[in-house]
This record gives structure tokens, C-alpha cells and sequence, in this order.
């Protein structure tokens, strides 16, 4: 799935200054996006922090390294852009995903998607990252609740997850009342 870019620079354009310079960097990178021509967005995008680094414009650096299979550059990029818009919860998820997915890191990843969960505490597909991260890390309780959360806040394909959750629970549980019946 390509990722989503911020649509426009966190600054307004000013006229002749290094903001102004760098949001039509921005824009013209994602005109690139839009075109599918990723190299030329990440080449617009890294002229835009040249000029003004925003986090919105080392978002869309990542994006591109992500597209690109660049993780370790779209990392970097991800963690430069939560420093200067540390608000940005779409951010931390995508870090986390690199953490969790990519590089096998879910000690990394679980406080990523716990920050994007404060700030965006109704996100069913956050919630759902989070639930199967969780989940694969062997926190099945935990997982199972915040499956339940995900399907609460939308995110409906959360219940396949969530099924399966409760039938390895189950079928844990029942190993466990065996094991203690002998």
C-alpha cells in the first residue's frame, strides 16, 4: 500500500525568503509523488529541507525511502520528522511499522504506536498496528484488547485478528486446565 504524504509544508509560503523556496520544493515533490516518479519527489523533498527542514517535508523524504525499500533511510527520516512535529501520530506509527515489520524491533515499536495512540486515541487502524504487534510478540492479552478497540473504533479487519486471538486463548487456556487436571 503507498502511503499517504502531508499534503502541504508546515510553514505558509513567504515570498522570497528560504520557507517560500522550500514550500514549492514541497510542492513540486508532491506533484512527483502524485506522477509516481518517487525519485524526483525524494530529490524535491530534500531540496525542501535544504531550505527549510519541516517535519512534514522528512515525512515525505521517509515515504519515499519506504517506497523506495530505503527502511534505514526512511527510519532516519521518520525519527527527524517526529523531532521537529513530534504531534504527528501517522509518523510515529509509520516509525513503528519500520521498527516492528522491518527491522524486528518490538521494543522499539510498542512505545511508537502507544505515543500515536495518545494522540490519536480513536484511530481503529492504529490500533489494530498496534494489537498485532503485540500479538506477535506473544502479549495475547493485551493484543485481544486492543483488537476489541480496533473493531470499536472502525477498524473491521481487526475481527479476523481478534477471532483468531480468542481461539489461541482459548486453546491456551485449555492446555493450561490439562496440565493442572494431571
Amino acid at each position: 500500500m503507498k502511503p499517504t504524504l502531508a499534503a502541504h509544508a508546515d510553514h505558509a509560503p513567504q515570498p522570497d525568503t528560504h520557507v517560500a523556496r522550500a514550500q514549492e520544493w514541497f510542492l513540486e515533490g508532491n506533484r512527483k509523488w502524485n506522477e509516481e516518479d518517487i525519485h524526483g519527489a525524494l530529490e524535491c523533498f530534500m531540496k525542501s529541507v535544504e531550505s527549510d527542514a519541516t517535519g512534514d517535508a522528512f515525512y515525505n523524504i521517509a515515504n519515499c525511502h519506504l517506497q523506495l525499500g530505503n527502511y534505514l533511510d526512511a527510519q532516519t527520516a521518520w525519527e527527524k520528522s517526529i523531532e521537529l512535529s513530534p504531534k504527528r501520530a501517522d509518523a510515529h506509527v509509520n516509525l513503528a511499522n519500520v521498527y516492528a515489520l522491518v527491522l524486528k524491533d518490538t521494543a522499539k515499536a510498542l512505545p511508537l504506536y502507544e505515543e500515536a495512540l495518545r494522540l490519536e486515541p480513536t484511530d481503529g487502524d492504529i490500533r489494530f498496528n498496534y494489537a498485532a504487534v503485540l500479538d506477535s510478540a506473544g502479549q495475547l492479552e493485551k493484543a485481544i484488547e486492543q483488537y476489541k478497540l480496533a473493531i470499536d473504533n472502525g477498524c473491521k479487519v481487526a475481527e479476523k485478528n481478534l477471532r483468531n486471538a480468542l481461539a489461541r486463548q482459548l486453546g491456551k487456556h485449555l492446555k493450561e486446565s490439562e496440565g493442572s487436571d494431571k
